[in-house]
């Protein structure tokens, strides 16, 4: 990664996850594993029967919590739709890793993004955009940013610290 001030790019390390956080980035794998997966969940567990159940599978994909109007959570997966589909989308980062992927089920759509960049969403904002477009005719909504009175944020002001990340 590459930090204001920096010359030319760093080699992110160590690698800083303890083993407790594993599940938010210990798995290493390359786009090829994360396209595999996806085609298990997007055909509901038929492509790798008997790793998990096909209801287990169709139990992920349920809502299990609303977060936003427009988005809800199920069992590691972010739920959504677009153009009237259904989205199944997940991602994340660690030290100098972030990853999307993004799946349409009706489509037989899938995309992964993975970046070794820190600031990997600036690429892969626009990469999954033009895939949409391109394979589904499929538009994102832009976020549009919302103000609140300061009394509104002030609950959340505050110093945050976590072992491990600095």
């Amino acid at each position: 990664s590459q930090n204001p001030g920096q010359e030319h790019p760093t080699v992110a390390s160590p690698w800083p996850i303890p083993r407790n956080a594993g599940a938010a980035g210990a798995a290493i794998c390359n786009v090829r594993d994360v396209l595999r997966f996806m085609e298990f969940h997007m055909s509901g567990g038929k492509t790798a029967e008997g790793v998990i159940s096909p209801e287990s599978v169709a139990a992920m994909q349920v809502p299990q919590r609303r977060v936003t109007s427009k988005l809800e959570w199920g069992i590691g997966w972010s739920l959504g739709e677009i153009g009237g589909h259904r989205l199944l989308f997940h991602g994340g980062g660690t030290n100098g890793h972030i990853t999307q992927m993004y799946a349409i089920p009706d489509k037989n759509f899938a995309i992964s993004v993975l970046t070794n960049s820190g600031k990997g969403n600036e690429a892969i904002g626009p990469i999954i955009d033009w895939a949409l477009e391109r394979y589904c005719g499929l538009t994102r909504e832009k976020l549009q940013p919302i103000e609140l009175p300061n009394a509104d944020l002030q609950r959340y002001a505050g110093t945050y610290k976590r072992e491990m990340s600095g």
